[in-house]
């Protein structure tokens, strides 16, 4: 997608954003973030122009693709490409969502990913089988659960959640699914040391030779990376170092290092977790430095497509 203009940036600098007051045309303003020495790249809100700049490409960012893009500042370092082809991929759908299957293997396909060598798909947990929340960690996790000491920490103005709902049951089914794919890359962790995990609402933008080379600079330019989220999903803030301030569960590379660590730290029951929310938790745990999570350097490899297919844990299930 080709930007056009007048455009009012911020500058990244040190993983801040930085406003500048006065609109401005996109080649202007990478032209003025090349010559701070910190910065890392531009982002902001543009407004159509009759005349576009079709020198530069900008990778989409944010739920409001039309308006929220970036340009990320190409690394001055030199690093050695480490990833050399792709790899496995696995993506969660439930059985009935076809078309979304359907739409992430063309996206995957029209990229170069192999899908018949490379892509896996984990069943979704179908929130509809169950009549509450608590049933689906009983069932699916194996655990013994008290509704009143469990539900207790997280209740809103003093009342119990509505484990009925289909928020709830959501949130719980999404929580337990990403777990589930993490057990599977435990159980074959020597094969690969690192493993993509995608929602099937994403879209691959990336060819996979531009992947790997991005994952190679970002596992180049950050050692000690765990998780590496592919989406951008909010337009930074990022901290200093790439990290994320959000770590969503759309479209990320796991290390396989890391997978006993995320399995420990995600047991429902804890009570160390204060949210049920799989990416706003996983976040938490970025903040108290339990995990390292960078976003892709070099500009997201994934879109999520929203536009087209809402979430699963809030739209209404199939009849």
């Amino acid at each position: 997608m080709a930007w056009v203009g007048p455009y009012f940036p911020f500058y990244l600098t040190g993983g801040v954003r930085i406003a500048t007051q006065t609109m401005t045309s996109l080649k202007a303003a990478k032209k003025r973030c090349q010559e701070l020495q910190d910065c890392g790249g531009i982002t902001g809100y543009w407004k159509a122009a009759s005349m576009p700049e079709l020198e530069w490409q900008w990778e989409l960012r944010g739920r409001n693709s039309q308006r929220n893009e970036m340009w990320v500042q190409p690394s001055k370092r030199c690093c050695s490409r480490s990833f050399q082809g792709m790899l496995p991929l696995f993506y969660i759908n439930l059985a009935y969502r076809s078309d979304r299957r359907e739409n992430l293997l063309s996206y995957l396909a029209g990229k170069g990913v192999d899908v018949e060598e490379h892509v896996i798909r984990q069943n979704g947990v179908n929130r509809s089988l169950f009549s509450n929340a608590t049933e689906i960690i009983t069932k699916l996790e194996g655990l013994s659960v008290s509704e009143e000491d469990f539900w207790s920490h997280f209740k809103v103005q003093g009342k119990f959640p509505d484990i009925e709902s289909n928020l709830y049951k959501g949130r719980i089914a999404s929580w337990i699914v990403h777990r589930m794919v993490w057990k599977r890359i435990l159980s074959i962790r020597h094969e690969h040391e690192w493993y993509i995990i995608v929602e099937d609402d994403v879209k691959m933008i990336d060819d996979v030779d531009a992947l790997m080379e991005k994952l190679s600079l970002t596992t180049c330019l950050h050692p000690s990376v765990e998780i590496i989220y592919l989406t951008g999903r909010q337009v930074p803030n990022f901290f200093p170092g790439n990290v994320v301030s959000y770590l969503g569960v759309d479209a990320y590379v796991v290390s396989a290092k890391v997978i006993k660590k995320l399995l420990d730290n995600t047991v429902l029951g804890d009570p160390k977790i204060n949210s049920l929310g799989i990416d706003t938790y996983l976040s938490t745990l970025v903040r108290r430095g339990v995990i390292d999570a960078r976003m892709i350097e070099g500009g997201n490899a994934f879109v999520n497509s929203w536009r087209e297919f809402a979430s699963d844990i809030i739209v209404k299930d199939k009849p």
